[in-house]
């Protein structure tokens, strides 16, 4: 199939205005939730229950908070330098947790000090 130098052009400014479109999808998301979360927290404490490093050097960090009789989990990206000694020294350990009253799913970890080391963007903090 032979395409037109017009043709290229074309499809390459469409591919680019739709990945800009999900960009600023996927920021717009992320900025509601947490501006909710603002909004809307209750302080709780979780516990660190793991930190996973995958293959392409992504870490995370694994919480667990209580709501009522439920038991919810929570993810947060950490730098994976920062994910070594967070997994040594707060694996185990409390933290607090902010989660939203409308939707409980929604929380965010304070890791105090550690803060830093979250690759999480983080628009509005709710402590």
């Amino acid at each position: 199939m032979n395409i037109s130098k017009e043709q290229d052009t074309l499809l390459k400014i469409i591919f680019g205005i739709i990945i800009f479109i999900l960009f600023v999808y996927a920021l717009s998301y992320q900025a509601y939730n947490q501006f909710s979360l603002k909004q809307n927290s209750i302080k709780t404490y979780g516990v660190v229950t793991r930190v996973t490093v995958e293959a392409s050097r992504k870490s995370y960090l694994y919480y667990n908070y209580i709501v009522g009789n439920d038991t919810l989990e929570g993810r947060v990206g950490v730098d994976f330098i920062g994910s070594k000694s967070l997994k040594l020294k707060y694996l185990n350990k409390k933290f607090k947790v902010y989660y939203s009253v409308k939707n409980p799913k929604n929380s965010m970890i304070d890791l105090g000090k550690y803060n830093e080391c979250k690759t999480t963007v983080v628009f509005f903090k709710p402590y």
